[in-house]
């Protein structure tokens, strides 16, 4: 499965075409008036790319302190018809690209989303779980793709909490000690594998730490991050966690 970044025919196209015209539009207005065009979109372009990048990266010496200038100078700038066309092609550029990011996660969503459904399994699972499967599929669809990784090693942990209790966690590696609030993935993981008389124990076993080592390389920057997230290995891993979750929400017989 590949993401075309725009599907013929689709809504994303259309977005993507309305887009175009509003770039087109904004050097439209400039026409019979005496306002250097030239001059106040690339100053708008400048604006809208520093206030754009500022929100990015949240933690920044530089970027951030320069798109806090940017906002400043547009606020004080003159109230006259230059000032004003610059405020508004800023805010208009703005627009454009922050549209122009949802078009393409829309139009990845469309190419996905039948992918989504033929992974579904019926099985009941509780709320917890229920919630961060959900999470699962919005950041799959829209191409969150790290971040669904993550969420599926949280809906994997949410099913082995209920699937493995405290008590045969208890039994196998003692009560737990004032440190610790709660029994491990890796232990919960492990005591299934002691305790499971399921037949495709080794195969729970081995896609579930697949996924945990997955997610834990994205989570810890020390870990290595020699293996890439390609679209099939993110298929891949949804496609085991939606299976694990209906395998642990079983009997454990």
């Amino acid at each position: 499965m590949t993401d075309a970044p725009f599907n013929e025919g689709r809504l994303s196209e259309r977005f993507f075409n309305a887009i175009g015209n509003s770039r087109d539009q904004r050097r439209e207005d400039f026409y019979g008036t005496s306002l250097d065009a030239e001059e106040i979109l690339t100053n708008a372009e400048l604006g809208a790319k520093a206030i754009l990048d500022g929100a990015s990266d949240l933690v920044s010496g530089s970027s951030t302190a320069r798109a806090q200038e940017w906002i400043k100078a547009l606020c004080s700038s003159p109230d006259d018809e230059a000032g004003e066309a610059l405020r508004r092609n800023v805010s208009q550029l703005m627009d454009e690209q922050i549209g122009e990011r949802v078009v393409k996660m829309q139009a990845a969503a469309e190419d996905r989303l039948l992918n989504l459904i033929a992974v579904g399994l019926e099985a009941g699972v509780d709320e917890k779980t229920r919630r961060y499967l959900w999470r699962v599929s919005q950041c799959y669809l829209f191409s969150l793709n790290e971040q669904c990784v993550i969420m599926c090693r949280a809906a994997l942990e949410a099913a082995f909490l209920r699937a493995v209790p405290d008590a045969l966690c208890e039994k196998h590696f003692g009560k737990l000690c004032e440190r610790w609030w709660t029994y491990s993935l890796d232990q919960r993981i492990r005591a299934f594998q002691l305790e499971s008389g399921k037949d495709r124990v080794h195969d729970v076993v081995a896609f579930a730490n697949e996924i945990k080592n997955a997610a834990n390389r994205l989570l810890h920057p020390d870990r290595d991050q020699t293996k890439p997230l390609t679209q099939d290995l993110l298929d891949r891993i949804v496609k085991k966690t939606t299976l694990l979750v209906a395998v642990l929400s079983e009997p454990m017989v």
